[in-house]
């Protein structure tokens, strides 16, 4: 399965490389210039800041019966990044703030690649030690076994790939707004369709429902989805001052899941159910020829139906970045 995803991601990677370089030679022929433009520096150097939340809540029948809550209180991180017009990397570290002791693992890869017509994303987490964020409507009748409310043995583990056409894709730019390898010279909004798949796991040592047998629950321990769904959605990129934008895209789709889960006992259900598919795309900021910065944000979730149960799972990255356009070519000029 690693194996299957790497190739997936360097295929990916090509794609972006293509996609790059198409955008480059054809933007005056076949984008409209009185709306998009490139930088006349090509390369592009960036700090960054990110943040990847992540939810998972499930919902039972049960009207008295709390959603239990949890999250890997994800780290922060700081990086640095590279871009040649469209086509770039960026690597950094995580901040870890919280405790050493605690049993916890957390890869989380997520690709966003920024086409003319098309973006893609790729994204592979697993997630080992999760926290309990609402403990509190579980503790009424008698407190929970952790004190710490910390999960060692729960963790997720979730792949897949998107992707979205802009109808629009001559006069609205998603470069501009989110890699900055563009200029968007005047407002403007698409349309937006696609789709994609993923798979989402969950599993833990017991009931991931706290206390599930004072509440007269299911002791639900594992989980297994996947799901096909598309999406329609609509994108807006709004410029004023010639250098300063805010982006804000809409997604949502039906789909279809194929799923099957655990209880104590050992005993399990399958079946398929119509799936959720949300996501929203914002970001902000300034951008001119030399220096750039600004907020972006990218947020997926996916309401997965089981039974008289539904999970509902949130993830994305939210990047705070800085950068500048050196002129390489200054010192050629002068020796010229």
């Amino acid at each position: 399965m690693i194996k299957s995803f790497s190739i997936l991601c360097l295929l990916l990677l090509v794609s972006s490389a293509s996609y790059g370089l198409e955008g480059e030679k054809k933007i005056i022929g076949n984008r409209d210039s009185n709306y998009i433009s490139i930088p006349k520096y090509p390369w592009n150097f960036r700090l960054h800041g990110v943040y990847k939340p992540l939810s998972l809540i499930l919902r039972t029948s049960s009207d008295s019966l709390p959603s239990p809550n949890y999250n890997p209180r994800s780290k922060m991180g700081i990086g640095i990044g590279t871009y040649y017009r469209s086509i770039g990397v960026w690597t950094g570290i995580r901040i870890d703030a919280l405790r050493k002791k605690e049993q916890r693992v957390q890869l989380d890869l997520q690709l966003n690649q920024y086409g003319n017509r098309f973006t893609n994303d790729v994204f592979f987490q697993y997630y080992k030690g999760l926290y309990l964020e609402n403990p509190e409507g579980f503790s009424r009748f008698s407190p929970l076994i952790n004190s710490t409310n910390f999960r060692s043995d729960m963790s997720v583990f979730h792949y897949g790939v998107s992707s979205n056409y802009y109808l629009n894709w001559k006069k609205f730019s998603m470069r501009a707004a989110f890699v900055q390898s563009e200029f968007q010279k005047k407002s403007a909004g698409s349309l937006i369709f696609g789709g994609g798949f993923s798979n989402f796991n969950f599993s833990a040592d017991s009931s991931i429902i706290p206390n599930s047998e004072l509440f007269v629950a299911q002791s639900i321990r594992s989980g297994n989805f996947f799901t096909l769904a598309s999406n329609i959605g609509y994108s807006h990129i709004f410029v004023w001052k010639k250098h300063f934008f805010a982006n804000m895209s809409i997604l949502a789709g039906p789909g279809i899941s194929s799923w099957n889960y655990l209880i104590d006992d050992a005993s399990g259900e399958k079946g398929i159910r119509p799936s959720l598919r949300m996501g929203g795309r914002f970001s902000f900021g300034y951008n001119s020829e030399r220096y750039f910065g600004g907020l972006s944000s990218v947020i997926d979730q996916y309401t997965l139906y089981f039974n008289d149960n539904n999970m509902r799972y949130t993830y994305g990255n939210i990047r705070l970045f800085i950068g500048y356009r050196p002129d390489f070519s200054n010192g050629k000029s002068r020796r010229q």
